[in-house]
């Protein structure tokens, strides 16, 4: 079992380029999980008959000429999830540099992380698990040039 120690970090200045390069993976991938679902979510809806629903709806209602357009639909998908893609990814840019500004000004954000110092040795488990009263364990030495372990049991 590892034993830690609680160490502060601040956190005075983040990278702008490696936020853009990050946001911009990160949304482009929102993008097209966002429209690989639309378009299987479209193909269930025709495979239905949902969308002929839709379109007898409009008809009722007073839009005589109403038709869903697949092929437009998917280009104004594509255009405008590269205009979202863009957008986003600039306002998480100027969240950073706006992060940076501010940390400038109040010193940073200080953090309190836990470092993990590992604790060397058996005698080290066995005064944090001891054996159960009674029970033995058997350690035979490893004959066959396999490596042997009193944690594993081999």
């Amino acid at each position: 079992m590892a034993q830690g120690r609680r160490v502060r970090r601040i956190i005075r200045n983040v990278d702008v380029g490696s936020v853009l390069k990050v946001a911009l993976l990160f949304w482009l991938t929102m993008w097209l999980v966002v429209l690989f679902a639309g378009v299987i979510l479209w193909a269930a809806a025709e495979r239905v008959g949902a969308l002929d629903n839709v379109t007898k709806f409009m008809s009722n209602i007073g839009f005589e000429d109403f038709v869903l357009h697949g092929g437009a639909i998917l280009r104004a998908g594509v255009l405008g999830g590269a205009v979202g893609v863009a957008t986003a990814s600039t306002l998480t840019v100027l969240g950073a540099v706006l992060f940076n500004l501010i940390c400038d000004l109040v010193g940073g954000v200080e953090l309190s992380v836990l470092e993990e110092v590992p604790v060397a040795g058996l005698a080290a488990e066995r005064v944090d698990n001891p054996a159960p009263v009674g029970r033995q364990e058997r350690h035979e030495a490893a004959g066959d040039r396999r490596v042997s372990s009193a944690r594993s049991g081999l």
